[in-house]
């Protein structure tokens, strides 16, 4: 059945609330109140569940797929719901993968292998193996600086030419060059494809060079600015849409100063959300020095 879901706009990839009295509980009764806020107040065009602002790395896999459930029965359709299901291991991503359209995702997020470090060959491979197994839109995440190695436009565009189900990119190699390729093969590719920036300080770039909006971790935070940065783009505001996003760089910056979604999740706390909270090791919450400047700048914004 052919897609009918326009993955264009403002995306928003959602932190995982854990129990207050055990980070090693995800707590789903606030996960729900968070999903309707970034609905409702934030504007969201789709939700991408348990990827790497969801903390999905050290989650477990019963952890990921209830969770990935839980939110598609939640939000019962209200945004599409772009699960993530990648991992390092093509077999287990493709089972994550698998699971996600059978409880009704409506695509699926799907980081390189990190630490393996494929070649361009083994980057083929594994998204054609995640592409074969399911009919669902497949969005390649790519970020060298977590994965160690950049999936060359090329090698996306070779897959979106092969695979009618690859369906886009959410593009953090933050090389505009790359973008702008990215962007020019749309015409190449005989079916939808979407480059979403995924480098919130860019968005606006990927925007002004013919790009389709962003999966955005700050806009767990400042989704409705970006919402209407991203509609502004659109009616063809540009100067509007380039003071919003001027607007925005200091706290781009600040969400982004210590390891994602420390910063986001103080951002909850100060805001009065009990969404919020701890992380799980490795991660720590922010620092005192960080959390001033977030609430000076929450201040300013909101």
């Amino acid at each position: 059945m052919q897609n009918t879901i326009d993955f264009s706009g403002i995306w928003i990839p959602n932190i995982t609330p854990f129990a207050k009295d055990n980070v090693y509980k995800v707590d789903h009764k606030k996960l729900g109140k968070l999903l309707d806020y970034l609905i409702d107040e934030q504007k969201a065009d789709g939700l991408v569940p348990f990827g790497t602002t969801g903390e999905s790395n050290t989650l477990t896999k019963k952890e990921d797929q209830e969770g990935i459930e839980f939110t598609i029965e939640h939000v019962q359709g209200r945004v599409p719901i772009m699960a993530g299901t990648g991992t390092n291991d093509t077999r287990a991503t493709v089972e994550m993968t698998e699971f996600a359209e059978k409880v009704g995702a409506d695509g699926a997020l799907v980081v390189a292998p990190y630490y393996n470090r494929p070649d361009q060959r083994g980057m083929y491979a594994h998204f054609a193996s995640v592409a074969k197994c399911t009919s669902l839109p497949i969005f390649i995440y790519n970020i060298p600086a977590r994965t160690g190695r950049n999936v060359e436009p090329e090698t996306i565009i070779k897959l979106a030419q092969d695979f009618p189900n690859i369906y886009g990119v959410k593009d953090v190699a933050c090389d505009m060059e790359q973008t702008k390729k990215l962007i020019k093969a749309k015409t190449e590719i005989d079916h939808p494809f979407y480059v979403l920036s995924g480098e919130d300080c860019m968005v606006y770039k990927n925007m002004e060079a013919g790009g389709d909006g962003a999966i955005s971790a700050s806009a767990n935070i400042v989704g409705a600015q970006m919402q209407a940065m991203w509609q502004a783009y659109k009616n063809g505001e540009n100067e509007k849409g380039f003071a919003i996003h001027k607007k925005l760089e200091k706290m781009f910056t600040l969400l982004f100063k210590e390891p994602n979604p420390a910063p986001i999740k103080a951002c909850f706390d100060l805001m009065g959300f009990d969404f919020g909270g701890e992380l799980r090791l490795p991660l720590l919450k922010t620092t005192d020095d960080l959390k001033r400047n977030l609430s000076l700048a929450l201040r300013e914004l909101l």
